[in-house]
């Protein structure tokens, strides 16, 4: 039941946390599409997850957020970040900031699919950000008709 989950999510949770520090990139990415998908599916996971003082999204926050973690970021892991983030509705300036600095970079900005571009929107709607720099990245990247695949 309930209580169950509970203590399930908070070791689950704990774990993660303490151990972000040694993620790399695919495995910090894999574990926030997965946060973000459990907390769809329950409510409860959701709330567990979300609260301040739980600190498993800070970790993995703090964790991306090193210049080191960021350079290693493709474009398409920005984009699910992004997206992760999103679904869970975790507003966090400093991550869609520090994302969006390494999106605008040519390497990525230039590799981003229609899919990529469509759920960096979706996300950065959902979260209610409007980062000026990418925004015109993205802008750019659309009006160029610079974008790989079907639209």
């Amino acid at each position: 039941g309930e209580p169950y989950l509970h203590f399930a999510v908070t070791a689950l949770c704990n774990s993660v946390k303490n151990n972000a520090v040694l993620f790399r990139v695919s495995e910090l990415c894999r574990t926030a599409r997965a946060l973000a998908r459990l907390s769809g599916c329950s409510p409860s996971f959701k709330r567990v997850l979300t609260r301040p003082e739980q600190g498993v999204l800070h970790a993995i926050r703090q964790r991306v957020l090193e210049p080191e973690v960021l350079l290693d970021l493709s474009g398409r892991q920005a984009v699910q970040f992004l997206h992760a983030f999103a679904k869970m509705q975790v507003h966090d300036e400093a991550l869609v900031e520090g994302i969006g600095q390494r999106m605008i970079r040519p390497d990525i900005i230039r590799h981003l699919d229609w899919q990529g571009l469509s759920m960096t929107l979706w996300a950065l709607a959902r979260l209610q950000a409007s980062p000026p720099e990418l925004m015109s990245a993205l802008a750019a990247q659309v009006i160029a008709g610079d974008v790989r695949g079907r639209p």
